[in-house]
């Protein structure tokens, strides 16, 4: 994510909490602020995800990058990087927001054997219910996302 990108995604959490804190919570506020702090610092780092390579390593394909940006007792906070023809792992998640960095087209494998087609668009934010989904980059671009797990 670039400093432009951060800041931008910085400036619509900043007026989503004064929205809903003005009318809610205000501990919502003081939350997403460290949010925002975290995840600028997390650009600082390569702290990957345990047994995962860190973001610009060489990887085989049909091995998305994950890059951990956050972790607490609330959330979890992914970006997942996938190559042209990169499928991830079908393993149980909870309930998620993803923001779509730059989009493409996604063949979704559910543990039932179904798959279903999708278009994730750059800019998008996808409310994802929990499953044991996994997503495959059906594209010819690359797939960049972040995904917020609730806890």
């Amino acid at each position: 994510m670039t400093p432009d990108e951060i800041r931008e995604m910085e400036q619509q959490m900043d007026a989503l909490a004064r929205e809903y804190g003005a009318t809610h919570d205000p501990k919502i506020l003081e939350e997403l602020k460290e949010l925002s702090r975290q995840l600028r610092e997390s650009e600082e780092k390569t702290n990957t995800v345990e047994g995962e390579a860190p973001m610009g390593s060489e990887r085989g394909p049909g091995e998305p990058t994950v890059l951990r940006l956050l972790q607490n007792e609330r959330v979890d906070v992914v970006r997942m990087i996938s190559q042209p023809g990169d499928k991830g792992l079908g393993k149980p998640r909870t309930d998620r927001v993803l923001y779509v960095i730059n989009g493409a087209k996604v063949r979704f494998h559910y543990p039932d054997g179904r798959t279903e087609d999708a278009v994730w668009k750059t800019g998008d934010v996808i409310w994802a219910p929990a499953d044991a989904r996994s997503v495959e980059n059906i594209d010819n671009t690359e797939l960049d996302y972040i995904s917020v797990h609730l806890k």
